[in-house]
């Protein structure tokens, strides 16, 4: 029996089968309301997966200075402001990294200590290139650190790609400093804007079922899902913030088929 990723719940209700990947179907969890895939992550196919996020033509992360990247250097800014504000110094790990535009801002600082980690190598020369800054090739495990501990860690977009939350939570714990804030940056599985995605899915429109894509978003969190996800594993909750496309932390720029969500958008204020 498929198990809730977040809360190890056996309850979940079928959202949708999914019209992309034979076997896989989109679950929603009936204790914490997380939702999540059928189908299990395959780590052999880890390596293309991120090389293809960053190396696809015409994808959003495709080009060197797209707008994307620019707009991701404004935005860094405030969510290290915002960040700031409960550790404003200390030794910073930056999980899925990218291109390095957080690192790059943390270090413009001078009162962070910066380390940063990415799986995908094309991402990680770039960051090189872009801003002198050299990250760690890998996906995240603890041993990494054996001998480092963190005042920060941040992520963004990143938890939703992780197959096994609970165990990479208890991971992160290993590596944290007494007293360390772990800010997390994800999509909002029951926002207006992805219950409308929801929605186009079923005409076929978009491959995204709200937060979750097969195989690359695997869970959909809520922001009480997230919290009870961290408070499992002994974590203290600090604050939570939800943002619209309207707000300047969103961090993409606008698309033009955004117009269609601008009602939900303005609900979502």
């Amino acid at each position: 029996m498929k198990e809730c990723p977040v809360c190890s719940s056996p309850e979940w209700d079928e959202l949708s089968q999914d019209r992309f990947v034979e076997g896989n179907r989109y679950l929603r969890c009936r204790r914490c309301g997380s939702g999540f895939c059928l189908k299990d992550f395959d780590p052999a196919s880890a390596d293309s997966y991120y090389e293809e996020f960053y190396g696809s033509d015409g994808s959003l992360e495709s080009m060197r200075w797209s707008r994307e990247s620019k707009h991701l250097l404004g935005v860094s800014k405030r969510y290290l402001k915002l960040l700031s504000g409960f550790k404003p110094s200390g030794r910073l790990l930056d999980l899925g990294c990218g291109r390095a535009e957080f690192i790059y801002q943390a270090m413009q600082t001078g009162r962070y200590d910066c380390v940063g980690v990415e799986p995908s190598a094309r991402a990680a020369r770039e960051a090189e290139e872009l801003f002198g800054i050299k990250v760690i090739v890998s996906t995240f495990n603890p041993e990494l650190f054996a001998d480092k501990k963190f005042d920060v860690i941040y992520m963004r977009h990143l938890l939703e790609h992780i197959p096994d939350p609970r165990q990479f939570v208890d991971g992160l714990k290993s590596v944290c400093a007494p007293g360390a804030v772990v800010g997390v940056h994800l999509p909002n599985d029951t926002s207006f804007t992805n219950a409308f995605k929801r929605f186009i899915y079923r005409l076929g429109k978009t491959r995204e079922y709200g937060a979750m894509l097969y195989p690359y978003h695997m869970v959909g969190y809520t922001p009480s899902s997230l919290r009870l996800l961290f408070e499992q594993a002994g974590f203290t909750h600090l604050m939570t913030r939800t943002f619209s496309k309207f707000n300047p932390l969103y961090d993409f720029h606008w698309r033009y088929f955004d117009i269609l969500l601008v009602p939900f958008i303005i609900l979502a204020i």
